[in-house]
């Protein structure tokens, strides 16, 4: 018997991005769907996914191994699509999919064009991404810096390391929204979501 999934709500596909759902209950399964070429829109029937790639999370019945998802249906700039049926096995998180354009399907240089261009944007993004993160770091080490040097000439006795509390306990919340920015941009997440998590401003 085949059953079909339903997808989860925001706040679980949330989870399921941040590895709040690595280890998933037998009757869940994630996939992640991918194009070729990058940039197609994707549909589960009627409702609207997003631009690929897209991570989403499904409940189903616990008692099956496998199960199918709905129709999925990838649309690129050019018009060009594609829909299939992806089977997934439940309680697994790491599975995923390519839907790859159709290759008679007209305007493929639209679509490689696009493709390009979402590639150069990603790549700007990391730059910038990389310049700020380096002048956060240039700047906490300019913290501890002022940490140890905050209680000379301050008319007030220095502790026995010389170190201002608030100044170093000010470094050290830094550093660790840095060390927070780090690895949530280094797992290909956006910026602006890291911030979010993090609690990081510039």
């Amino acid at each position: 018997m085949v059953q079909r999934l339903k997808v989860t709500t925001a706040c679980c596909i949330f989870l399921s991005l941040i590895g709040g759902c690595s280890t998933l209950p037998r009757n869940e399964a994630a996939l992640t769907v991918y194009t070729q070429p990058p940039g197609a829109m994707l549909y589960e029937g009627d409702t609207a996914w997003g631009m690929a790639p897209q991570k989403r999370t499904y409940f189903g019945n616990a008692n099956l191994t496998t199960a199918r998802t709905n129709p999925i249906t990838a649309i690129w700039a050019s018009g060009a699509q594609i829909t299939k049926t992806v089977t997934v096995t439940m309680g697994r998180s790491d599975q995923y999919v390519v839907l790859s354009r159709p290759p008679d399907a007209p305007g493929l240089d639209k679509d490689l064009a696009y493709a390009a261009q979402l590639r150069q944007q990603q790549i700007e993004r990391q730059q910038a991404a990389a310049e700020q993160q380096a002048a956060s770091q240039r700047q906490t080490a300019a913290d501890f810096q002022a940490a140890g040097n905050g209680l000379q000439g301050a008319g007030s006795a220095p502790n026995m390391f010389n170190i201002d509390p608030l100044a170093y306990e000010k470094a050290q919340l830094r550093a660790r929204k840095l060390a927070c920015m780090n690895d949530c941009v280094g797992k290909g997440y956006m910026y602006q979501y890291c911030q979010s998590r993090c609690g990081y401003q510039n």
